[in-house]
């Protein structure tokens, strides 16, 4: 996606700092091994993984800022039938959604079952730096956090204040409304605690309807881990076709004991405007639209979207909306940017 000089100015984004922004385009797609830490959200938990070991970060929110994501879905199937008691098991194949899947996998796989479902998982990978909730300091280590189908695809959350804790899909498309890339707002990341298994929403970071965009010191930062090569590293996933010698240098998906078979699914809603692919992704991407440019004003419109599905607040959504108000009120959100500022 390109990004509109002009608009980003009209959030506040330094002209220094705009163009970096620009060369952004090609870390998020238009939906968007144990070498590398991730997040897990096993037992409704934000747990940080890595080499074996398991850290916990939060049990009801996680806040963060998306660095990059992949062009598109990746699909994985195990051969061996899912075991809750087992974490981290390596695929058996790997492959990119719209890709025919490797010779390994049983046609019937790619069929729905009796239950309507499909017998592989879906997920979207994307790379995160995220706020530690006991120092309040924004952590500029990448974090790969796969998100799956259900967090990907499913209803959008309507919190209070006009609030919405969008699905993966439901955030990447506010953001191109907006003309940003993820990287330039905190977003607070909750569990919707209507899905059997673990699944989560997105909330943006706003001043009344427009993007609360990282205070400059912070943005630099960002933009410096955005453009590394190691986050263009980590949002390269491994693809697997069952051979010995398949697997690549990128990380690969590991499954853990919230990892389910993806529920039948549309397919994914291209955001508008459309951006252009890393280069390491071979389907090709059309050419990318310059959205126009935004006349300078202290908000803007709120962008039209699918009517979310209503949820009356009950007790299980109570942090829920503890969460969404906490970011929304201008102190909280301040004293995170402060804390990373810092650093």
């Amino acid at each position: 996606m390109a990004y509109d000089l002009m608009t980003l100015q009209n959030y506040g984004v330094p002209a220094e700092l705009a163009a970096q922004v620009a060369a952004l385009a090609g870390n998020y797609g238009d939906s968007f091994g144990e070498a590398f830490s991730r997040i897990s959200l096993k037992g409704n938990r934000f747990s940080l993984r890595s080499g074996g070991s398991s850290e916990l970060i939060s049990t009801d929110h996680l806040t963060c800022v998306i660095l990059a994501d992949a062009p598109t879905d990746h699909l994985i199937w195990y051969r061996d039938k899912y075991d809750p008691t087992k974490e981290d098991v390596s695929p058996t194949a790997v492959w990119l959604y719209g890709k025919d899947a490797p010779a390994i996998v049983p046609r019937t796989v790619l069929q729905k079952n009796a239950d309507g479902r499909y017998d592989y998982i879906r997920q979207h990978r994307t790379v995160i730096a995220i706020v530690n909730p006991q120092t309040q300091q924004l952590d500029l280590t990448p974090i790969v956090f796969d998100v799956g189908s259900m967090s990907l695809y499913g209803q959008d959350l309507v919190l209070s204040n006009n609030l919405v804790a969008y699905s993966y899909t439901g955030f990447r498309r506010w953001c191109s409304s907006q003309g940003i890339p993820p990287c330039l707002i905190f977003t607070r990341v909750i569990f919707d605690t209507r899905s059997s298994v673990p699944s989560v929403r997105f909330i943006p970071a706003r001043n009344d309807r427009a993007p609360a965009i990282l205070p400059q010191p912070v943005l630099g930062q960002v933009l410096q881990l955005a453009q590394s090569q190691s986050v263009k590293d980590l949002v390269k996933v491994s693809l697997i076709d069952g051979t010995e010698n398949s697997q690549s240098a990128q990380p690969a998906p590991v499954q853990t004991a919230s990892a389910q078979p993806a529920p039948a699914q549309p397919a994914p809603v291209q955001p508008a405007p459309v951006q252009s692919a890393p280069a390491s992704v071979a389907p090709a991407q059309p050419a990318p639209a310059h959205p126009a440019p935004v006349q300078p004003a202290p908000a803007q419109p709120a962008p039209a979207q699918p009517a979310p599905a209503s949820v009356t607040p009950t007790d299980a959504l109570s942090a829920a909306e503890a969460a969404a108000q906490e970011i929304q009120a201008d102190d909280a959100l301040m004293n995170i940017l402060n804390a990373a500022t810092s650093k």
